[in-house]
């Protein structure tokens, strides 16, 4: 049985969630979920090797683990979160 990470979203994430459309609101929040749950189901990055993203569409959400914890970064369109620094 997978064990449920703390979650904690940085203020970037959180602004950036706050402005999704309605329609992808719901697909992130289960995608959320999931990576709570498995969040080395993600593709891990290439050049920032301790981070992952999950596919929501064209939008992305990146996001670091450990065994206790899940951090999400940012949550935006495919084009720009790959940059971020």
């Amino acid at each position: 049985m997978q064990s449920r990470r703390r979650q904690t979203f940085t203020n970037a994430f959180e602004r950036a969630y706050k402005k999704l459309k309605s329609f992808d609101v719901e697909r992130v929040k289960r995608t959320i979920e999931d990576a709570t749950l498995d969040p080395a189901a993600g593709k891990q990055l290439v050049r920032n090797r301790d981070r992952w993203a999950r596919r929501v569409g064209d939008l992305r959400i990146v996001y670091v683990f450990d065994n206790q914890s899940i951090t999400f970064i940012y949550c935006g369109n495919r084009d720009e979160v790959y940059d971020l620094p």
